[in-house]
């Protein structure tokens, strides 16, 4: 696991409407939470900092975006591949 970035207690995973995601243990006095993602190994063809992240939207569907959103807005449907 890992820490809460606001209050440093920890991440736990819980399950909401929309699936499983991290939640700060401190709740309620702490409301932090984070996505659920998982590295594909691609640096983003965008900004060329951050790495392509698989998520899900709340119907469930996989996509592909930047880890540095909201600051680079790249998203796909379709999994990146990186340079040849």
């Amino acid at each position: 696991g890992f820490d809460c970035d606001l209050c440093g207690h920890p991440m736990v995973i819980k399950l909401g409407r929309y699936g499983k995601f991290y939640a700060c243990s401190n709740f309620p006095e702490c409301r932090n939470t984070k996505a659920i993602t998982k590295e594909i190994g691609v640096t983003c063809p965008i900004c060329q900092k951050g790495q392509v992240i698989e998520r899900k939207t709340k119907r469930n569907r996989i996509f592909y975006g930047c880890d540095r959103y909201p600051e680079c807005e790249f998203t796909s449907w379709d999994l990146p591949v990186g340079r040849f």
